[in-house]
């Protein structure tokens, strides 16, 4: 996705697509990790979500990873949890950390006698505010939700200096010894390729004061 596009789109977005836009380009969540994260993965007073892979979980090599929100996405995140405590209480949605208005998930998907039901509110969303914002500019470009986490996987990988966490961040299983080595080491080993993957996007590196800090879940 056009890197000089993304700040426009976030200018013009409402508060809970900006979000999952965020969390996204932050910690490469696809609409269904969003969808799933759970109440306990977030930790509001040290700004991190410890989170393992959805798709691949089951996989004992699927790495369980913490990731650094950026200010802004902690910010949104904080909000978007306030206002969810007082939408509608579904008990199918009650674990999640995010649920839309009328109390449903933000994403499922389910197998039943032999169909696949499948909802998803965000990429919805975005599609929608796409085909709006190209009605009225045709220079937006032609874009899907899943070219975002694309972007910033390509934006790690295509730096020498941070390459290397590219496989963990996108938690993917290790293919390597190395990626092994990095899977097994303290939660703030992304914290400064998140922070430089912040200046991509906004011009300035994001901060962070809990360097060396253990993360505990909850």
């Amino acid at each position: 996705m056009p890197l000089d596009w993304i700040p426009k789109l976030l200018d013009v977005v409402s508060d809970q697509i900006k979000l999952c836009i965020l969390l996204t380009l932050n910690c490469g969540f696809g609409a269904g990790e969003i969808g799933q994260l759970l109440k306990g993965e977030y930790n509001s007073a040290t700004g991190r979500i410890i989170h393992k892979r959805c798709k691949t979980q089951k996989s004992k090599n699927t790495p369980t990873v913490c990731y650094k929100l950026w200010e802004e996405t902690k910010e949104l995140l904080d909000k978007e949890i306030a206002r969810c405590q007082q939408y509608p209480k579904k008990p199918d949605s009650a674990p999640f950390l995010l649920i839309n208005r009328n109390g449903s998930r933000l994403w499922y998907e389910v197998f039943k006698d032999g169909r696949v039901s499948k909802n998803d509110t965000i990429s919805r969303n975005f599609n929608r505010l796409v085909a709006r914002l190209q009605a009225s500019d045709p220079n937006v470009p032609e874009v899907s939700y899943y070219q975002l986490r694309k972007t910033s996987a390509t934006l790690i990988y295509n730096e020498p200096k941070y390459r290397i966490y590219n496989e963990l961040w996108l938690a993917h299983s290790p293919r390597s010894v190395a990626d092994r080595h990095y899977n097994a080491v303290e939660d703030t080993i992304l914290d400064d390729c998140i922070a430089w993957l912040h200046s991509q996007y906004f011009g300035f590196p994001a901060t962070s004061d809990s360097k060396n800090v253990k993360t505990e879940k909850g």
